[in-house]
């Protein structure tokens, strides 16, 4: 008789954490006033206008992330079985909004909407034969 267990393997994984989104440059919080040479009528005269729209309200895009997964190995891991759920939720999402073109600084960050990210992914790999000269894997995967 065949000394091959049904489970050779199990193995259950979980994760969880949360991560911000700081690439969004330096100092765009701040407001700032640039100067400019006009050409008027009797030569070049500076002035002022509103380089950038700063935020005092900006702050990181935070993503809250949870995993859960588990493997099974059977008859000697020659079928293996890997299930994972995940669930992915980015909030307070970074956007450069355009501003009318009347304020003359182009656009201003602000932290705009969010989006959740769920899924099952199913991955099945089979050693059908094994020889020295001819390997005899199957892997299939199911991403949804």
């Amino acid at each position: 008789m065949n000394n091959i267990s049904a489970i050779s393997n199990l193995k259950l994984r979980v994760s969880a954490g949360q991560t911000g989104n700081q690439e969004v440059g330096n100092f765009i919080t701040q407001t700032y006033i640039s100067n400019a040479n006009v050409l008027l009528a009797n030569g070049y005269n500076s002035g002022l206008y509103p380089g950038s729209t700063g935020n005092d309200n900006l702050k990181w895009e935070t993503t809250t992330q949870f995993d859960i997964g588990l493997d099974i190995g059977l008859f000697k891991n020659r079928v293996s079985l890997e299930v994972d759920y995940y669930h992915k939720n980015t909030e307070d999402m970074l956007f450069n909004l355009p501003l009318p073109q009347s304020t003359t600084t182009g656009s201003a960050w602000v932290n705009f909407g969010s989006v959740r990210n769920t899924g099952i992914e199913l991955s099945l790999n089979t050693v059908n034969f094994q020889s020295q000269n001819l390997p005899g894997n199957s892997l299939y995967n199911i991403i949804q």
